[in-house]
């Protein structure tokens, strides 16, 4: 004989009369209490089967709408705490009908898992006093303890996790009991960090089979801030006096995905990316939104970060095709990456650069229990053109201090190309840091950072700021020929004789490759100096520099875009962008014989391609002749790469100037900044004593 009957703790629904039975159909009619469609997920009916075998019956659940049906296709027959086998079933108008096996014995016919009242009572009490502080924190209205679990020092600002506000998403009561599991298991779990798990802030409404409220009506996601029940008033005064680190709030809505949404970026980047690290057990997609729920601002989340100022992250979980034992794992590792992504370390700090930098919100560099994970931006996502990384690394104490750090590119693409990190401590000095290793898409790595701000990059650091306090000291013309999109001057330096033949370098217009400013800034200071050479090469020619064209990109850290989405390698000869107005004419105006154009590109080679043989050759000649400075290959290629792309710079100029023109990239893995300076004269010189002719010879 089978019997479907209302069950006590946690039932719904609560009355014998809302289940009909007919032959081997069974007729069930959940309640809602305030007829919210938005949260009808409570069904929790005892199956008994007296007979000796398995009985088959067809169940319909009429949930009194349609509206959330796609979302309550099935069933679970629960047989003990962590065991239940699901049933999907066919929706029918407002009903749900399911046909299955029930076993025999004593089970339950749920929609969620079963998790009732006296579950966490007897949990609770089992837990050892010497190693947690187990105290009531008020009652319900009802007059049930609402309870709340201490482990940790209590010298720390705690981590607070809790569960159950909606009494039908049950899974998130696995997931707390998964969490006292592990630190029952293993006190040492959290490695002494402080967190607060409170169990079942509505025991009221578990024990008596709500779907979201309280028994005094009042749902604790939105209308906690001036409610008087007795579990928000008990729920408020004690997370406020904790003062947290992060309140952590666990649902499981009847949704099909795994997500998190937060207020603070930094905080809620950390714990999605331990998230994302435990692949075993999260192993679905997990969305994070850096914002919280569009609730209204009485909810429990909203009240308590606006008070406190503290780190909120309301969460849901489902748990379709996962066990108990799945769900356990789940809140242990969640426990795990929330102390994760709160563990601060007071001497370090690592922020977006203000000039040049990359990435630039503070949301993308997320301090970690044990490293930095940065996390740089592309404008476009090519990873062909994704090295542009550039951070502040503060050290706010008197000595060097040891720091990690893991830069999640995003792709695994070039990671052969990115296989190192600089940590530039001056204009002029960087080291690379040890212990680096490319896994997949993430590169990491480890300095000792000195007192003061550093910047850790992958290409040396060169920012704006600091072409303007070149351009302050030289004793060359320097002038506007035209604004950025954000209204920024385009520099130009022009030295030696205008009546003479014109010789033009432009780098940077790729913002990243910041190896062309070292190469300009070191000819420019030769210039400078004054020596035999310089003089005679001032004397013969009129040298022009455009040593940053790009000069919103640059500050503004993009890879390789200009703000209006101009890359002077792809769409130059077409654009009307300003950036490109202006070189097209200031090089229209000076008419120079030949155009050097510097680059960067994070090859691990040398490379130049040019229309002229006389050029190309006399480059090829000098970097040969300085092999302690130009240590790696030297690729040099006619009519092979630029001048495919009939938009590129290089292409427009050879056509438009009928110019001698030369594309280039260096490398400066291994290079200090004097090296830098020094490829830049070699160049220079080049350019300037080994080709006397003022149109293209050429290739021969």
């Amino acid at each position: 004989m089978l019997k479907v009957v209302p069950v006590m703790d946690g039932g719904n629904p609560r009355s014998a009369h809302d289940i009909v039975q007919n032959g081997t159909e069974f007729t069930i009619y959940p309640f809602s209490e305030d007829g919210d469609m938005n949260y009808k997920f409570h069904m929790c009916v005892q199956l008994e089967n007296s007979t000796a075998t398995t009985q088959t019956a067809t169940f319909v659940i009429d949930w009194g709408d349609e509206i959330y049906n796609a979302c309550r296709n099935l069933v679970l027959i629960c047989t003990d705490d962590d065991n239940w086998t699901r049933f999907d079933g066919t929706v029918d108008g407002t009903k749900v009908i399911v046909t299955c096996d029930v076993p025999i014995g004593i089970s339950f016919l749920t929609l969620h898992p079963r998790y009732e009242h006296a579950r966490i009572e007897k949990l609770v009490a089992s837990l050892p006093k010497d190693r947690f502080n187990v105290h009531s924190i008020g009652k319900s209205r009802m007059g049930r303890d609402i309870w709340s679990i201490e482990h940790g020092c209590c010298s720390q600002r705690p981590v607070v996790l809790y569960s159950r506000v909606h009494p039908y998403e049950s899974a998130s009561s696995y997931m707390l009991e998964g969490m006292i599991k592990a630190l029952v298991k293993d006190d040492n779990y959290l490695q002494g960090r402080r967190v607060v798990l409170i169990p079942m802030p509505n025991p009221d409404g578990v024990a008596e089979g709500t779907n979201k409220m309280t028994m005094g009506g009042l749902d604790m996601e939105r209308f906690v801030r001036y409610s008087e029940e007795p579990e928000a008033v008990a729920f408020k005064n004690y997370v406020m006096g904790l003062n947290p680190s992060l309140v952590f709030d666990i649902h499981s809505w009847n949704n099909k995905w795994d997500g998190m949404e937060t207020n603070d970026a930094q905080v809620g980047r950390a714990v999605y990316d331990a998230v994302l690290a435990d692949k075993k057990v999260f192993n679905t997609p997990v969305s994070m939104s850096y914002r919280l729920y569009n609730t209204p601002g009485d909810g429990g989340y909203n009240y308590i970060s606006s008070e406190l100022g503290t780190s909120y992250i309301v969460s849901s979980w489902v748990h379709y095709n996962r066990t108990g034992k799945d769900l356990y794992e789940f809140g242990a590792a969640l426990m795990k990456a929330s102390v994760a992504g709160t563990a601060l370390n007071p001497n370090i700090s690592v922020y977006p650069a203000p000039d040049a930098g990359n990435p630039r919100n503070a949301s993308d560099i997320i301090k970690r229990e044990n490293d930095f994970l940065i996390h740089p931006f592309s404008e476009d996502s090519d990873g062909n053109y994704k090295f542009h990384m550039n951070v502040a690394v503060e050290n706010k104490s008197d000595k060097p201090e040891r720091a990690n750090f893991t830069i999640e590119w995003g792709d695994a693409v070039y990671q052969s190309c990115r296989n190192y990190l600089l940590l530039c401590t001056s204009d002029d000095e960087w080291t690379y840091l040890s212990d680096i290793k490319v896994d997949g898409s993430r590169t990491t790595g480890s300095a000792v950072v000195p007192p003061g701000v550093s910047y850790l990059c992958l290409h040396p650091r060169y920012e704006h700021g600091r072409l303007l306090r070149l351009a302050e000291k030289l004793p060359f013309v320097t002038k506007s020929i035209g604004k950025t999109r954000k209204q920024r001057d385009i520099m130009a330096i022009e030295a030696g004789d205008p009546t003479k033949r014109t010789i033009a370098f432009y780098a940077r217009v790729h913002p990243y490759e910041t190896i062309g400013n070292y190469f300009v800034e070191g000819m420019l200071n030769w210039l400078a100096e004054g020596g035999s050479e310089a003089k005679e090469l001032l004397a013969n020619n009129h040298i022009i520099f455009v040593p940053m064209p790009n000069t919103d990109g640059v500050i503004e850290g993009t890879q390789k875009y200009t703000l209006g989405g101009l890359n002077f390698s792809v769409n130059f000869a077409q654009s009307s962008e300003p950036e490109a107005l202006a070189l097209k004419n200031y090089f229209a105006e000076k008419k120079p014989s030949i155009i050097f154009d510097l680059h960067a590109w994070s090859n691990t080679w040398d490379n130049i391609a040019s229309n002229d043989g006389e050029i190309a050759k006399a480059i090829y000649k000098a970097v040969l002749a300085e092999p302690k400075l130009f240590a790696n290959p030297l690729d040099i290629r006619h009519n092979a790469v630029a001048w495919a792309q009939k938009n590129h710079s290089c292409s427009y100029f050879t056509r438009e100037l009928d110019v001698a023109f030369v594309n280039s990239s260096w490398y400066h893995y291994g290079k200090t900044a004097n090296e830098l300076y020094a490829m830049g004269v070699v160049l220079l010189k080049a350019v300037g004593f080994n080709t006397k002719s003022d149109r293209i010879s050429p290739w021969k």
